[in-house]
């Protein structure tokens, strides 16, 4: 239920048992194998923050991940808590949606929200909404999916989400097959929010993946990809996205007139390969003007 936790050490990652305690979360991890170092990262969408019990001393690395250096500490115990907000709903739908989880998990998930401080106050919208469920189960999953997203408590909490809330809701996977249904205005908000996180070109790159081929101007994207002149992201961007105009993207990237990134872009094995014979000259002529 939780694998948007995630415990690192030395590089490898550890799967560790949680308690479930008056709505919180808690785990208790014996480094017995003298780890030195640890990561713990989180989904900084729906969890509020991290709480390290014995008052263990962090460095915080960003807003989703803090490391913890035990290697002169004679105490090798990892303790620490965190407490979710209302997004956690809305992801788990989302996750449901997308079969992430199955719908026993599913129905675990949202009894243990109501357990929270945030979903007490939803206790009988959830109760009912779960009673509801359990009548349907067993019928087509469009029918699941229609009760959910037009649920009271999901509509709710959905509509106090911010540009950035619902970027980073989209972006906690690659590609999924139904993401959450938006409009052109707020698709193009964020992927705005987007530009200002700290993976920009990874969180647009993931933008632009869940939502191809679904009906969206992606001229800002196209944008995005050539002027940043990230030869790795625009070469994922041109080899991964159905919807692109080729054409386009070659005017844009000839638009620059920076013939060392052009010369660059010639070189690279992935955008070579996506680029057809036309287009490819037509860069090499630049170059060579």
């Amino acid at each position: 239920m939780f694998n948007d936790i995630r415990i690192f050490l030395d590089d490898v990652q550890w799967k560790t048992q949680y308690e479930i305690k008056n709505g919180e979360i808690y785990y208790n991890t014996d480094l017995k194998y003298n780890w030195n170092i640890v990561d713990i990262i989180i989904d900084e969408n729906v969890y509020e923050n991290i709480v390290l019990l014995d008052n263990l001393p962090f460095d915080k690395i960003n807003n989703s991940k803090i490391r913890i250096n035990f290697k002169d500490m004679p105490n090798k115990i990892l303790k620490f808590k965190v407490t979710i907000n209302y997004k956690f709903f809305v992801k788990t739908v989302h996750k449901y949606i997308n079969n992430f989880i199955d719908f026993d998990i599913f129905i675990e998930a949202l009894k243990f929200f109501k357990s929270t401080e945030v979903g007490m106050d939803y206790s009988k919208d959830i109760d009912l909404l779960v009673n509801k469920l359990l009548i349907i189960c067993n019928q087509d999953k469009k029918d699941i999916i229609n009760l959910l997203l037009n649920n009271k408590v999901y509509k709710t909490f959905k509509s106090k989400m911010t540009d950035k809330d619902m970027m980073l809701l989209v972006t906690s996977y690659i590609c999924v097959a139904n993401p959450i249904i938006i409009t052109q205005e707020e698709f193009n908000k964020m992927v705005i929010a987007a530009k200002e996180s700290d993976n920009s070109e990874e969180d647009i790159w993931r933008l632009a993946m869940n939502y191809d081929s679904k009906g969206y101007d992606y001229s800002s994207l196209d944008e995005y990809f050539v002027n940043s002149k990230n030869i790795w992201y625009l070469g994922e961007y041109i080899s991964s996205i159905w919807q692109i105009d080729l054409d386009k993207i070659i005017r844009l990237i000839l638009a620059t007139k920076d013939k060392e990134y052009i010369k660059n872009i010639i070189k690279d094995e992935l955008i070579n390969n996506h680029i057809d014979e036309k287009n490819m000259q037509k860069l090499k002529n630049y170059v060579d003007s």
